[in-house]
């Protein structure tokens, strides 16, 4: 396994003799036939590897509005939306967990992600994502299914680094803040419900697959966009960009 020191090895040579702006992430990955996510265990942008490597860029003058006109553009509702589904995917299994008196009990649930609704916030967006849960539970010969329907609400912000990274906040909720809707039919369901708390159960955990997925690689690589990176390969690639007139 790829170990820090070899990626700033790796970054050294790149870098000597080169202009630090022409050198990205994913040409260091490629250079120690990593794949582009990995990397980003070690270091969120190149401005963090630049940092550890003791390396100083002068800032460029930026016009005034300018970034926040940038980050209102690159936070649209359907990218940011796209982003987030993507992560999550479409199903998700928690379990299994301790439950009941003594946590003697066993509880599996399975999950379907629903369609995210992103709004635009006071503060960046707002979104919200649905979860229908099936929970199975086992208490010694005792055996129950019950549904439940949870919602998170999440916020999400943006900044930009010095170095021509954009990086995707997102605030975790309280877990209060997650409504969770149990379908408990019957006196024998409602007792597993309140015995086995079922609802903080419910919202702890699935609070706590979506932080696993934004903490994974995966995850980290599709919240931090690297712009320097991108206009990059778009010059590769022979894409050539012209003055519009105003």
């Amino acid at each position: 396994m790829t170990t820090r020191q070899e990626v700033l090895a790796a970054a050294r040579v790149r870098l000597d003799g080169r202009d630090p702006a022409g050198v990205g992430l994913r040409e260091i990955a490629r250079a120690l036939d990593m794949s582009s996510t990995s990397i980003y265990r070690y270091f969120d942008s190149m401005h963090d590897l630049r940092t550890a490597l003791g390396m100083q860029q002068p800032k460029p003058e930026v016009p005034a509005g300018f970034t926040d006109q940038f980050v209102e553009r690159a936070m649209s509702p359907d990218r940011i939306h796209s982003v987030i589904a993507d992560l999550l995917g479409t199903s998700l299994v928690i379990g299994p967990l301790a439950v009941g008196p003594g946590k003697r009990g066993r509880a599996v649930a399975r999950g379907v992600v629903g369609d995210i609704a992103t709004t635009r916030a006071a503060r960046g967006l707002a979104a919200k994502i649905p979860v229908g849960l099936v929970i199975d539970i086992e208490v010694g010969r005792f055996q129950k299914r019950i549904c439940a329907k949870v919602v998170v609400p999440i916020g999400i912000s943006a900044r930009v680094k010095d170095d021509l990274t954009l990086v995707i906040d997102v605030a975790r909720p309280h877990p209060r803040a997650i409504s969770v809707d149990v379908d408990a039919l019957g006196l024998s369901a409602v007792v597993v419900r309140k015995v086995g708390k079922v609802d903080d159960l419910v919202r702890a955990n699935t609070l706590a697959h979506i932080d696993a997925v934004l903490a994974s690689p995966e995850g980290k690589a599709a919240t931090t966009i690297d712009i320097g990176q991108m206009i990059d390969d778009a010059w590769a690639a022979g894409v050539v960009f012209e003055r519009r007139a105003m």
